[in-house]
């Protein structure tokens, strides 16, 4: 009986393992099609797929699957016609909150995002409400193994905006959006394992979020980010 419950366990979490991880490739998929079809199949000469590919490639995506991705999108036989969609609100606390998504079903995405938000008493906002508490920045994240004090002297020559230690022992060099790639070629050309370089939003004031409210956004960013639709959130 407990080799019956231990199988059965094992089984239900590799099914969850599963779907999650399907969830994970089909936006990446779709994100990759979009930006072949808008900036070219070449992730050398494009710099949102070259970021793409990297975390596709890192989540353990095999590449022919990655190529099929650029292929449709590079021969602009997308099924469906993908559009970017931003959309702002307030989280609890009064957080800001922006989201960018890339859909094929606006009224579907605007249903979901309301529903998300009553879920946990907020509501969405009207444009322009947030977004002007972000600003564009570009993120390069390097590898744990690099020395912290070596970082900060080739982030302070490369003109970096900021330089965060993350959880996980690496460390994200903040730049101007423009930079992004040249610091991430400098870095690479010194030897410093670079992980990953994108373009992201960053917030230029923070709320601080207490009790309640912190178990209620947290709610409301994971099932935001859930949302079959390619989603990112970004908090202020």
């Amino acid at each position: 009986m407990a080799g019956h419950s231990k199988y059965a366990n094992t089984k239900h979490r590799k099914s969850a393992q599963d779907a999650k991880r399907a969830t994970v490739f089909s936006k990446l998929i779709r994100e990759i099609t979009h930006s072949a079809k808008q900036g070219g199949p070449t992730p050398k000469d494009n710099a949102p797929l070259r970021t793409l590919v990297d975390k596709a490639l890192a989540a353990n995506m095999k590449r022919e699957t990655i190529e099929k991705a650029i292929a449709r999108g590079a021969g602009g036989t997308e099924e469906l016609a993908n559009e970017h969609l931003r959309y702002e609100g307030y989280g609890p606390g009064g957080v800001g909150i922006l989201i960018e998504c890339l859909t094929d079903n606006r009224n579907r995405t605007v249903a979901e995002l309301r529903h998300a938000f009553s879920k946990v008493g907020c509501q969405l906002a009207c444009s322009g409400s947030v977004a002007y508490r972000f600003e564009r920045r570009g993120n390069v994240v390097v590898d744990r193994a690099s020395e912290p004090a070596l970082l900060v002297d080739i982030a302070i020559e490369l003109g970096a905006l900021d330089l965060r230690a993350e959880d996980d022992g690496s460390s994200t060099i903040v730049t101007s959006a423009e930079t992004v790639e040249s610091v991430s070629e400098c870095l690479r050309a010194r030897g410093i394992a670079v992980i990953g370089s994108c373009l992201t939003l960053e917030p230029l004031t923070r709320t601080q979020v207490r009790g309640d409210d912190v178990a209620k956004l947290e709610r409301l960013i994971e099932s935001v980010k859930s949302l079959t639709d390619t989603t990112h959130v970004h908090c202020a």
